[in-house]
């Protein structure tokens, strides 16, 4: 009868009784309802020389929660063979059947979780993922196209160019969380722009703009109130810069014309008056030799500058026959407060002044002379002289003409008409 031995395969058996023993090295058991000679001690069945080449064999098989698979085993050499059955194990996609159930390949094998990929088992191969068009597949997870980084705003999925990383944003900035092509403006700072040739993670400063204060201004944009600092990048792109050589009003009348100074403030040359230098009694500025005839005027038209300027004029004046002398000053200050002096001192004899018109006298100013003095807008007064007794001698005199101006902080356009 053939008896099973499970995995190992099953063997021909033999009866065995009491009266009829089992050959040496095997028992007496009891296999269902007979009684059968089995191998001791539960030894393997052994190979009868008779049995060398006649393919006699056995199925066996190797079992466990995965499946079972089978194979045989045969005494065509006179030794048992070892069962050669695969040890089964869970289905995947290799192209073998490896729980042994007759089906290659079987169940659900080649998911990978992936809603973005369609899976299928290609055998030998093994599992084939395929990713779907217009998706990318990034670190195991799954991005539409034009998805950003959360970690990198200037990253996207393109699958166009990478459908397995993140394609970067060539020539741009990640700030504050966004992601801002080349050239692209602060939406809050006009001045600064996306440059990653200086920074790609910070805002930097336009070209030709200057980031002043906390605000913006262009190349040339001057101070409100000082058009003497201006935006200057090449200069300084945080400060004010020099304006220097730009048109500017010092609000000084003394001074033209008004410049910026490479200090930063304005200003301008001092202005000389057309007589300088006559800003003493020994330095006046002659205006010619005169005489007592009243046709015999002189007009001069002067600048009071640079500020608190004082102006001489001197003159001979020769007393001819038949004319009394009468002296007149006429000044036009333009609007302006000037002071206005004549002084006297005759050639042979002692001079006698009378200030007129509310001139006043001043014999202290030009030393040697005496004369009169009047203040105001346009002073004009006259004044009466002698010498002689009686003017009956040669009343020739030399004078001094002094006119300064009595606010130290302004200069002063004037004219002056003199006559004796």
């Amino acid at each position: 009868m053939c008896i099973s031995r499970g995995a190992e395969g099953s063997f021909c058996g033999s009866t065995c009784s009491a009266t009829a023993p089992c050959p040496t090295g095997y028992v007496c058991s009891t296999v269902g309802a007979w009684q059968q000679c089995v191998p001791a001690g539960g030894a393997e069945c052994k190979c009868k020389s008779s049995w060398i080449g006649k393919n006699f064999s056995t199925e066996c098989f190797d079992e466990n929660v995965n499946g079972k698979c089978q194979s045989t085993r045969d005494c065509n050499t006179g030794t048992l063979s070892k069962c050669n059955a695969r040890t089964p194990s869970a289905e995947v996609c290799d192209g073998i059947d490896n729980d042994c159930n007759g089906v290659i390949d079987d169940g659900t094998l080649c998911n990978d979780g992936l809603a973005c990929t369609t899976d299928s088992c290609g055998g030998a191969s093994g599992c084939i993922n395929a990713l779907q068009a217009g998706a990318c597949k990034i670190n195991f997870a799954c991005y539409g196209a034009g998805d950003v980084n959360s970690t990198n705003p200037c990253q996207r999925c393109d699958p166009a160019l990478n459908p397995l990383g993140w394609t970067t944003t060539t020539n741009a900035c990640t700030i504050g969380g966004s992601c801002y092509p080349a050239n692209t403006p602060n939406p809050i700072l006009s001045c600064q722009v996306c440059d990653p040739s200086k920074s790609t993670t910070q805002w930097s400063l336009a070209t030709d703009t200057c980031f002043i204060g906390g605000s913006c201004f262009n190349s040339g944009t001057t101070l409100v109130g000082n058009v003497c600092q201006a935006c200057k990048p090449a200069i300084n792109t945080t400060a004010w810069s020099a304006n220097t050589g730009a048109t500017c009003n010092d609000n000084n009348v003394c001074t033209e014309p008004d410049t910026c100074q490479s200090t930063g403030l304005c200003g301008g040359p001092v202005i000389m008056g057309p007589h300088e230098p006559n800003n003493t009694y020994s330095t006046a500025y002659f205006i010619g030799n005169m005489t007592s005839d009243d046709n015999d005027k002189r007009t001069i038209t002067s600048k009071l500058a640079p500020q608190s300027d004082v102006d001489w004029f001197r003159t001979t004046v020769t007393d001819t026959s038949g004319h009394s002398i009468d002296p007149k000053l006429s000044v036009n200050s333009g609007g302006a407060s000037v002071r206005a002096c004549v002084y006297f001192q005759s050639i042979k004899y002692t001079e006698k002044i009378t200030c007129k018109d509310g001139s006043a006298p001043d014999n202290t100013s030009s030393p040697g002379y005496s004369g009169c003095c009047k203040s105001g807008v346009n002073p004009t007064f006259s004044m009466d002289y002698s010498a002689s007794l009686f003017g009956a001698g040669d009343d020739s005199f030399y004078t001094r003409i002094r006119i300064d101006d009595l606010k130290t902080l302004q200069c002063v356009d004037y004219s002056f008409d003199i006559k004796f």
